[in-house]
């Protein structure tokens, strides 16, 4: 794990330093959140404005390949340092474009502060781009941590889940 948290400090290093605002979303977001699940990967999110900055300075860093890139949205997988990273940005959303909010809460690894997603968008977000597997792994988070409506981004409010599946905290 140690090599991996390395590739995370470097990753935050460099976006932090070229100024990219930027979160970590995925299940090692929810680990950090005290979800017991296994994690593979870092799932990075830039607002689509910084996407260009930030797969520039994300190849740099090692192993590139694009996924699907559009004007609306974007994907990119990176390996380094022993990690795998997935760059997402935009994300398909019928014309709703996702932008990251303002506050994030953050942890420490090795030093550097990493931002994390609300799961709550992490929620909406996968369930609206269609990934079932990701959005069990959520439900169950959410069924010991209410889906807090206050934290979900304005971009997304659109999307607030109504099936009862879990407790929302309005």
């Amino acid at each position: 794990m140690a090599l991996k948290e390395k590739a995370l400090k470097r990753l935050c290093e460099k976006l932090t330093r070229a100024g990219i605002p930027f979160c970590l979303g995925g299940a090692w977001m929810l680990t950090q959140r005290g979800l017991d699940v296994s994690w593979h990967s870092f799932d990075v999110v830039v607002n689509m404005e910084q996407f260009a900055e930030a797969d520039r300075v994300l190849t740099r860093l090692g192993m590139r390949e694009a996924v699907e890139v559009t004007e609306q949205h974007a994907e990119i997988h990176y390996h380094f340092d022993g990690a795998d990273i997935q760059l997402y940005s935009g994300f398909p959303l019928n014309g709703t474009r996702y932008s990251l909010p303002q506050a994030l809460d953050t942890v420490t690894v090795l030093g550097q502060e990493v931002p994390l997603m609300p799961p709550e968008d992490w929620y909406v977000l996968q369930m609206q781009t269609g990934h079932p597997s990701e959005v069990r792994i959520l439900e169950t988070y959410f069924q010991t941590h209410p889906f807090r409506t206050a934290m979900l981004s304005p971009s997304l409010s659109a999307f607030l889940p109504h099936d009862g599946l879990f407790p929302i905290e309005e």
